[in-house]
């Protein structure tokens, strides 16, 4: 019966097992890149939803610029590639989300 649990088990980890385009490594995906995606716009909206987005189009412009030059290094020109910039001068921080959504704090800009 283990043998059986353990092999079955293996068959699972392996048919989750997927390549990497970028490295071609192979890693455990347990969502697809789609739900990943989804998840991603989903969480994007809901922290959009509640910062303050930056006004500033001379500061926008800057960020939308330098995002589409990163986008395009990428070569994922698949996603749809979104830049915000959020108004909060004390958060030194920026993230990505699957799908190529981009939030750049308002703090970063002078270090960066």
């Amino acid at each position: 019966m283990k043998k059986v649990f353990l092999t079955g088990l293996l068959a699972l980890l392996l048919a989750g097992c997927g390549s990497v385009p970028v490295t071609g490594r192979t890693q455990l995906q347990m969502v697809s890149e789609q739900q990943e995606i989804k998840m991603g716009l989903t969480n994007f909206r809901e922290i959009l939803g509640k910062e303050k987005l930056e006004a500033d189009p001379e500061v926008n412009a800057r960020v939308q610029r330098i995002g589409q030059r990163i986008a395009a290094a990428t070569g994922r020109s698949d996603y749809q590639w979104e830049f915000k910039v959020i108004d909060n001068d004390k958060s030194m921080n920026a993230f990505c989300l699957p799908g190529g959504k981009v939030a750049v704090y308002t703090g970063i800009l002078p270090v960066a």
